[in-house]
């Protein structure tokens, strides 16, 4: 316990991919659970989001900011003067509910799914990623790909 009497742990994280890019998860035991893709970890992180709140709000936050990777990537981009490194990332930030639309619209998919496609991608992935994970596999459209492919090479 710190001198507040708060318990702190300490928690180790991980790349999931061998080129260790992309989003980090938090290491626990893992557990399979019906009817899910893969495997959850016994983390917060791994906890699916609609019982955390029940679980440990009182004593913990889950602190979301939208759109969180894209606009660090941007304010990076700033800093350094490499702007023009990054059109597509930068115009995805301005303009972020008019590519999540077109994305819905094109692909007849949830806002949920839509904004899986930049976050995939941020984290190394790519458009062919998304399209299997909402069940797509051959439904690229062109619009949206070259969007995801100019993204994915900016990234």
């Amino acid at each position: 316990a710190d001198s507040s009497g708060r318990v702190i742990h300490e928690v180790q994280y991980e790349h999931r991919d061998s080129a260790s890019r992309g989003r980090l998860f938090a290491i626990g035991s893992k557990v399979k659970i019906a009817g899910e893709k893969y495997a959850r970890t016994t983390t917060l992180q791994g906890m699916p989001s609609e019982l955390r709140s029940p679980l440990v709000g009182s004593f913990a936050y889950d602190v979301d900011c939208e759109n969180s990777e894209v606009r660090l990537m941007c304010s990076l981009a700033a800093q350094l003067g490499f702007e023009s490194l990054v059109p597509t990332l930068i115009n995805y930030r301005d303009h972020r509910h008019h590519w999540l639309d077109q994305i819905c619209l094109l692909h007849d998919v949830t806002m949920e799914k839509a904004k899986r496609l930049p976050n995939i991608i941020m984290s190394g992935g790519r458009y062919d990623t998304w399209l299997k994970f909402v069940c797509q596999p051959q439904a690229k459209k062109r619009n949206i790909g070259n969007f995801a492919c100019n993204l994915w090479l900016e990234i």
